[in-house]
C-alpha cells in the first residue's frame, strides 16, 4: 500500500471548469463532498498533489486529486474519477486498519 499522509481536507477551491471536467468522468461535486465527509485515505500523487480515496453515500469508490491551492482554501480540486482496482484495495486496507 502507498504511504498514507496525515492530511485533512475540510475545504477546497473549484471553478465551473472543474465541475465540467469531473462530470466527464461521471463525478459530481456533491460526490466529492460526500467522500470528504466520510473516512478517506490520502496518498501522495504526481507533481506534489494529493490523492484522496474514499466512498460516496452510494458506496461508489472515488479517486480525487487535489493540489495545494493559490486561493482562499488550502487545496484546489484537480480531478475526480472512479477509483481503479489498486486504489480500491488501498482504501479497503486503510479502512480495515491494515498496513500504513
Amino acid at each position: 500500500m502507498t504511504d498514507l499522509l496525515p492530511i485533512t481536507i475540510e475545504d477546497f477551491d473549484y471553478t465551473a471548469w472543474h465541475v465540467q471536467h469531473i462530470a466527464r468522468h461521471g463525478v459530481t461535486i456533491a460526490e466529492v463532498i460526500e467522500v470528504l465527509e466520510s473516512g478517506y485515505a490520502v496518498t501522495p500523487a504526481k507533481l506534489g498533489r494529493y490523492k484522496v480515496i474514499g466512498v460516496t453515500n452510494t458506496s461508489r469508490c472515488l479517486a480525487i486529486i487535489f493540489a495545494p491551492a493559490r486561493g482562499a482554501s488550502r487545496y484546489e480540486l484537480v480531478t475526480a474519477r472512479t477509483a481503479d482496482r489498486a486504489e480500491r484495495h488501498d482504501y479497503i486496507t486503510f479502512k480495515l486498519g491494515g498496513e500504513k
